[in-house]
């Protein structure tokens, strides 16, 4: 279990960092959400 919680929280770490890039392409807002009940990132 102990496992799972760290694969957890490398994934969450990844997607909040690539949401923090800039898009190219004019005024987009990105945001990171996640859903920890169900394991929806």
């Amino acid at each position: 279990m102990e496992k799972l919680a760290k694969y957890r929280k490398i994934i969450q770490q990844i997607l909040q960092d690539y949401s923090q890039q800039k898009p190219d392409n004019g005024n987009i807002e990105v945001e990171s959400i996640f859903d920890m009940e169900r394991d929806h990132y």
